[in-house]
């Protein structure tokens, strides 16, 4: 799942890639996350049974998530020939304080289900609320299909783990625990979850739970998205090695830092970091935790115990969701954990906040200054090291007027030479052809 979500990642930053295949893409990354949180599931149920599963109640924007859902189980049921209808109450507040991660996992795992037992006909999510005391609201969530309903023996045991029909209509798909995760995430969550059906006619399970009504200055939400397009000029090289067993997971991060500029090397162990860490002295090493001969936690130990490993920044990368195994690298001298699959601008983020690392950002409506912003000093090195083709095709648009064709070519710039994009692109948008033709000679 790492490299799949981070090559899909990758993959975005193509600017070739044509509207319909980013599209095709954003299918891929969401159904990447939606599997990944299946995987994690599985998980999820021996921390239950624990009793360390806690609610995490956050306000957030009911109608935005519903629509998300919507968005993208509408594509699998088109897919498969469903009709799907999605009736929201006119009275649903539009921000709601419950634990967001749970009950969105809960209405995915019953709309999953939906749509994996219903051939033919439609499926239908119903959401309402009735307001209680205060801003207190009971929240329901009604799904019916139309699918091949469920035997009365196992309608009884529907909810327990590992189990999955057993009569005509069996389908070898699942493992049993998603139902059994969902009314235990409902319960915790002060709700609960109930079914009916007829075979052959469709189920209907309902979901319902408390929520409160939140405020505007409670909701959570994260701030525009900023993408790295590069580093900031004036900075020294960026070393970073990347010790991990699995090459795949290896590759992605290391075109992903070689894009903005950083250097990168590779080990494949813990002997081998520990070996190209003494000869090179990178500034940051992402360092994986189960690696054959030697493991990270070992590897972390030994460079952190000399007095040279002061100088480098270790982040551990992690899939485990085990508090004791996430302290253990910590007390090894990790400055940090990265989970695995791993997000670019948390990758980023963190870089910032333990290197000092400054970055140069993509520009877009959302995130554009009120004022533009100083640019870097120019650096004629940022054209010299531009093709020779690439160079003549941006004079050539520049000479002729052509900004349409000079914006074309500013989107490979943004690729080589992330920096001179950013500040070639004013000058274009103020029509200083003077300027640019003398920086691109």
């Amino acid at each position: 799942m790492n490299a799949i979500l981070g090559y899909a990642q990758l993959l975005h930053r193509d600017p070739a890639l044509p509207p319909e295949a980013k599209e095709k893409l954003n299918i891929i990354s969401r159904s990447g996350q939606h599997l990944l949180a299946l995987i994690d599931d599985v998980l999820e149920m021996s921390r239950l049974e624990a009793g360390r599963v806690t609610v995490q109640p956050v306000c957030f924007n009911l109608p935005g998530m519903l629509n998300d859902l919507t968005s993208m189980f509408r594509l699998r049921m088109e897919a498969k020939g469903l009709e799907f209808k999605f009736m929201g109450d006119r009275e649903l507040p539009t921000l709601i304080v419950a634990d967001e991660g749970k009950f969105r996992q809960v209405l995915v795992n019953l709309l999953g289900n939906a749509i994996k037992f219903t051939p033919a006909g439609s499926v239908e999510l119903a959401v309402a609320v009735r307001c209680l005391d205060g801003p207190q609201w009971w929240l329901s969530a009604q799904i019916t299909d139309t699918g091949i309903g469920i035997a009365p023996a196992d309608l009884a045991k529907l909810f327990h783990q590992f189990e999955l029909a057993t009569g005509e209509h069996k389908l070898n798909a699942g493992t049993g625990l998603g139902l059994a995760i969902s009314r235990e995430y409902a319960r915790l969550m002060g709700g609960d979850i109930t079914a009916t059906s007829q075979p052959g006619r469709g189920s209907c399970f309902l979901f319902q739970m408390p929520v409160q009504e939140g405020g505007p200055h409670e909701a959570v939400g994260a701030p525009p998205a900023r993408r790295v397009i590069g580093l900031q000029p004036g900075q020294p090289p960026v070393l970073v090695l990347l010790a991990d067993d699995n090459a795949p997971n290896r590759n992605w991060l290391k075109q992903l830092l070689q894009l903005i500029g950083c250097q990168v090397r590779e080990a494949a162990n813990g002997v081998e970091a520990i070996r190209v860490w003494k000869e090179w002295q990178p500034h940051l090493i992402l360092m994986d935790l189960q690696m054959p001969v030697l493991d990270g936690y070992e590897a972390t130990r030994q460079i952190k115990a000399s007095p040279a490993g002061d100088a480098t920044v270790i982040m551990a990368l992690t899939a485990t969701v085990l508090e004791e195994s996430q302290r253990a690298i910590l007390a090894a001298g990790a400055a940090d954990l990265l989970g695995k699959p791993m997000a670019e601008s948390e990758l980023f983020d963190k870089m910032h906040r333990h290197l000092g690392v400054q970055f140069l950002y993509e520009t877009t409506p959302e995130t554009a200054a009120p004022a533009a912003a100083a640019a870097p000093e120019f650096q004629p090195e940022w054209v010299a090291k531009l093709p020779r083709a690439l160079r003549t095709a941006m004079i050539h648009a520049v000479a002729n007027g052509d900004l349409e064709g000079f914006e074309a070519q500013l989107k490979q710039v943004a690729v080589r030479a992330p920096a001179l994009a950013n500040y070639l692109r004013p000058l274009a948008e103020q029509y200083d052809y003077d300027q640019l033709l003398r920086l691109l000679n």
